[in-house]
């Protein structure tokens, strides 16, 4: 055995301060697992088995997923869940590591639409009312319908 592999293996771990244990430093999971995950995320909010989602998002969280799809998914089930303080924080961190991109392609631009309504309906339901923030948000949800340009004219 080479003194390469244990050197390379112990160069991706990196200490976690809370447990005093090596964790990876980068993900592991392809794309096409990363999918997955978030598919048996949303179909157990879809089902209302919050528990079960966020274990998963934890889990992913813990593997180093903690970018934007895993933002997303803290998002969606804080939102379903009514809890409008996480799906504030949780947007913001998702406005910060990923901003919706305007010229997304098809599911990026129904993720950006569907994070602008439940950044106005958290605003709403914490304040009674929308912010300048909010109302812009409301407002991109109201112009980019499916179906529909960004100018509103019918595809």
């Amino acid at each position: 055995m080479s003194m390469d592999g244990p050197s390379d293996a112990l160069a991706s771990l990196s200490p976690d301060p809370e447990r005093g244990v090596a964790l990876p430093r980068a993900s592991t999971l392809t794309q096409r697992e990363r999918d997955y995950f978030m598919l048996s995320i949303l179909v157990r909010v879809q089902h209302l088995r919050f528990k079960e989602a966020q274990v998963l998002v934890d889990a992913l969280a813990e593997m180093g997923e903690d970018g934007p799809d895993t933002e997303f998914a803290q998002a969606v089930i804080a939102y379903r869940q009514g809890d409008f303080d996480t799906v504030q924080s949780a947007l913001s961190r998702l406005d910060r590591i990923d901003p919706a991109d305007v010229t997304a392609t098809e599911r990026g631009e129904d993720r950006a639409r569907i994070r602008s309504f439940m950044k106005a309906k958290a605003c709403f339901a914490l304040t009674g009312a929308l912010d300048d923030e909010a109302r812009a948000s409301l407002d991109y949800y109201m112009r980019r319908r499916p179906g529909k340009n960004a100018d509103g004219a019918t595809q």
